[in-house]
C-alpha cells in the first residue's frame, strides 16, 4: 500500500518541529469527560479535532519516531542509558480486542513485568513477530505516569517462565555482570551453554548497552529478530496519564483492523486521538502515518468490529 511521506502535512520542517514538541497539547484538544454513571467513559467536553489537527499530530509522531530510532548514542544526558532519550519501545498485543487493552494483564502484574521490544537503528530488528500493539514514549518524556525497565535482554528471551520477568533461578539468579558475563565473547559463550534461557542484563548505561552491542557481532544468532526489555506495570485505569505514543499494525488488512480495534477503544474511553502507525521494520523509514487508515468512530456510532484473530 503506498504511504504518506511524513512532511505532507507539514509545509516546512519548523512547522513539523514545532508540531512535534506541542504534540501533548494537540493530544488534549478532545479533553474527555468522565460520565455521570462512572463507568470512565469519556466524551469530548471541546470541539472535536479537525482532521487536518489530526494528521499534523500523526505527522509529528512519526517525525519523533524516526528521530529516536536514528539516534544510536550510547548514554543520554547525564550518562543515563539510551532508552532515557532515544529507540522507539513497542508491544505487540495478542489481547488488542479487550476493551481496556492498555491495561496491564493478570501474569505480568505477578511476575511484576511486562515485555516490550526496543527498536533503534544499530539493534537490527527487521522482523516484529506481532502484528498489532502500542508505542509508548521514551523513558525521560515529560508525562503524568513514569515508565521503568527492569532489564534487558539481547534477544526474544522467551521471559513468560520467568517468575519476575528477568532471572530464571536457580542457575540464571542474576544480572549478567554478577556472573561474570561482562563482554560481547562471554555472553556468546554464555548463550551457547543455555540457548534462550539466559542472563539479564540490569538496566544500567553501560550493561543496556552491552545489550545492543552483541547483536553487531556476526556470531550473533538472527540479529533481525526482535530483542526484548521488560518494563515495571504501571496503574490501570488511567490510559489518558500513560506515555502511549501511537497504535501500531505490520502486514496486511487483518492487521489494520487489529489496530483500529484498538484506537477506537482508546478515543472511546479518552476522547483523545491516538494516531495508528505503520511498521515496516524492513524500510530505512520504518515508521509510517497514512491518514486513510485512520479510523474515528462517530459520536454515537457502534464500536468497530473484526472478524477472527
Amino acid at each position: 500500500m503506498k504511504t504518506v511521506p511524513a512532511s505532507r502535512s507539514c509545509p516546512s520542517s519548523f512547522r513539523c518541529l514545532a508540531l512535534a514538541l506541542m504534540f501533548p497539547v494537540l493530544q488534549g484538544c478532545a479533553t474527555p469527560a468522565t460520565s455521570a454513571t462512572g463507568a470512565g467513559v469519556a466524551s469530548s467536553t471541546r470541539a472535536p479535532l479537525s482532521q487536518e489537527e489530526k494528521n499534523q499530530i500523526g505527522q509529528s509522531v512519526v517525525l519523533r519516531l524516526r528521530s529516536r530510532y536514528a539516534d544510536t548514542r550510547r548514554a543520554c544526558p547525564g550518562d543515563t542509558p539510551g532508552y532515557n532519550c532515544n529507540g522507539v519501545l513497542i508491544r505487540g498485543l495478542s489481547y488488542w480486542d479487550a476493551p481496556e487493552w492498555w491495561n496491564v494483564v493478570d501474569k505480568d502484574i505477578r511476575r511484576d513485568g511486562v515485555s516490550f521490544s526496543y527498536l533503534r537503528a544499530d539493534v537490527g530488528t527487521t522482523f516484529i513477530e506481532r502484528t498489532a500493539g502500542l508505542i509508548m514514549r521514551e523513558m525521560d518524556a515529560d508525562t503524568q505516569v513514569k515508565l521503568a525497565m527492569k532489564c534487558a535482554f539481547p534477544h526474544n528471551a522467551q521471559t513468560d517462565p520467568r517468575p519476575d520477568g528477568c532471572s530464571y533461578p536457580p542457575h540464571l539468579a542474576h544480572a549478567c555482570h554478577q556472573m561474570r558475563v561482562m563482554n560481547v565473547e562471554s555472553w556468546l559463550a554464555h548463550t551457547a551453554e543455555n540457548s534462550t534461557f539466559t542472563c539479564y542484563f540490569a538496566p544500567t548505561t553501560q550493561w543496556f548497552q552491552l545489550s545492543i552491542d552483541v547483536r553487531q557481532h556476526p556470531d550473533f544468532p538472527s540479529r533481525h529478530t526482535i530483542n526484548e526489555v521488560i518494563i515495571r506495570p504501571w496503574p490501570a485505569g488511567v490510559p489518558e496519564q500513560l506515555p502511549m505514543e501511537a497504535v501500531w499494525f505490520s502486514g496486511d488488512q487483518a492487521a489494520l483492523d487489529r489496530a483500529r480495534v484498538m484506537q477506537d477503544a482508546y478515543i472511546r474511553h479518552t476522547g483523545r486521538f491516538l494516531p495508528i502507525v505503520r511498521v515496516e521494520a524492513q524500510t530505512p523509514e520504518v515508521f509510517f502515518y497514512v491518514p486513510r487508515e485512520q479510523v474515528e468512530r462517530p459520536a454515537g456510532q457502534p464500536t468497530i468490529s473484526v472478524t477472527g484473530s
